[in-house]
């Protein structure tokens, strides 16, 4: 499967959609893109609600719905028991070192029994990244590999880039890399929905060919681009006061 089940997609994006809206006010800094082909989007992690704002940036630049890569579920009792829904609306598990080490922790498993799951999880994953590419379809992913609210990290995850380029070698598809600057203001603790939402402003950042440079650079013009667009939820407070 390349794409999000299309009647569960378009309920949880309502959804979603208005529940952001009662927390944001939220602000498009980009003009529509009107991108075509496969696309891959490359954001910082903040908060779950990265992934509905992602799908909102998606249906305003490529008129598609966005799959995303997600956490592994695997060993979570009841988190387990929901991945069905996530995989539906189009999420897909990867698995990190960090994954392992939590699995580890259980003694349930070996070593070279856990190693054996997530060379499965990531195998399979790559075969769902170049699924959705070969189809046209977009995908995105958090190269920060957490969440984290104050600061951007380094990236940790780069192989999906890698991946893709690759396979634009390999099979000549054009892919475009898409960084997107997600900023959220910092709530009220007095929150109230719909009356003392934050600004937030979401920013579709210069398009760039992955056939224009090697992964490595690209890696680290699209961390640089993230980090020029970024800005701390106090920042983001001040300025949407100021334009209010």
């Amino acid at each position: 499967m390349t794409r999000p089940n299309l009647i569960l997609w378009w309920i949880a994006y309502g959804v979603l959609r208005s529940l952001a809206a009662s927390c944001y006010r939220t602000r498009h800094l980009t003009p529509p893109l009107q991108l075509e082909g496969p696309v891959i989007w490359v954001s910082k992690h903040c908060y779950y609600w990265d992934i509905p704002m992602l799908g909102q940036i998606t249906r305003r630049h490529a008129k598609r719905m966005v799959s995303f890569e997600m956490a592994s579920f695997h060993g979570y009792a009841w988190l387990g028991q929901v991945s069905w829904l996530l995989n539906n609306l189009g999420g897909f598990s990867v698995m990190r070192p960090k994954d392992l080490l939590r699995l580890r922790k259980t003694g349930s498993q070996t070593r070279e029994q856990l190693r054996e799951i997530m060379a499965k999880a990531n195998a399979k994953a790559d075969a769902r990244r170049a699924g959705i590419l070969r189809a046209n379809e977009t995908y995105c992913f958090f190269p920060e590999g957490t969440r984290e609210t104050e600061r951007l990290r380094n990236f940790k995850s780069t192989h999906e880039l890698t991946e893709a380029r690759r396979l634009a070698d390999e099979e000549g598809i054009d892919v475009t890399v898409v960084p997107v600057a997600l900023n959220y203001g910092k709530r009220s603790k007095r929150f109230i929905p719909w009356i003392t939402r934050a600004p937030m402003t979401m920013e579709a950042l210069e398009p760039i060919s992955i056939k224009s440079m090697p992964p490595a650079e690209l890696s680290a013009l699209v961390e640089a681009r993230l980090r020029e667009a970024w800005q701390t939820p106090e920042e983001v407070l001040r300025v949407g006061a100021q334009s209010h």
